[in-house]
């Protein structure tokens, strides 16, 4: 009889903390989508900068992040952007030379440099920064209109399937190590109440 009645109390104790468990489920997984999230969003700056000779700045101006909660539950990171300005790369020459007669050289990937037949490099006008010196060509034989050189966008970029593949490695990592890590901390927690 008392063997009976210890595996009943047993059962009711152990059932009250797994029922503990599951409610802090939702909110353990959260956290650890969240954690993925920005390790994520590092890692992608990371990668892209050890593809492209670009600033760190440019590429967090694009990248936007969106949190779990409990009850939704998953963590989204998303870059949008427009190409990005070839003088946001690495250029040479930097400055304005009206005669110079060789190309220049531009190198949007690291160890690329490439000559622009054509291209030159003037004082532009930017909405957000203002007068800029940056590459531009002409359009026509005519001197104007000229046309501002850009590279490519930072979506582009992480469509890059080196870069792609290496981030998607990093941020399931960090997800599965930060969501066992949560889960035995609220095992632990639940079992000493």
């Amino acid at each position: 009889m008392i063997d009976i009645d210890l595996q009943r109390e047993v059962s009711k104790d152990l059932k009250k903390r797994l029922k503990r468990f599951q409610a802090r489920l939702p909110q353990a997984s959260a956290e650890a989508a969240n954690r993925a999230a920005i390790t994520l969003r590092k890692n992608m700056n990371m990668e892209i900068r050890k593809e492209y000779t670009i600033k760190a700045t440019d590429i967090k101006e694009t990248v936007s992040l969106d949190k779990a909660t409990k009850a939704t539950m998953f963590a989204e990171v998303g870059s949008r952007g427009n190409p990005i300005s070839l003088d946001r790369f690495k250029l040479l020459p930097r400055k304005v030379s009206p005669k110079r007669k060789a190309p220049i050289k531009a190198a949007v990937k690291k160890g690329a440099t490439k000559a622009i037949p054509g291209a030159f490099v003037t004082n532009l006008k930017d909405r957000r920064l203002g007068n800029i010196v940056g590459a531009a060509m002409r359009q026509s034989k005519s001197r104007n209109p000229i046309r501002r050189l850009s590279g490519p966008s930072i979506p582009q970029m992480l469509n890059n399937d080196r870069v792609n593949k290496v981030i998607r490695e990093t941020g399931q990592e960090a997800f599965q190590k930060r969501f066992d890590h949560n889960v035995s901390r609220i095992l632990d927690q639940v079992m000493s109440q």
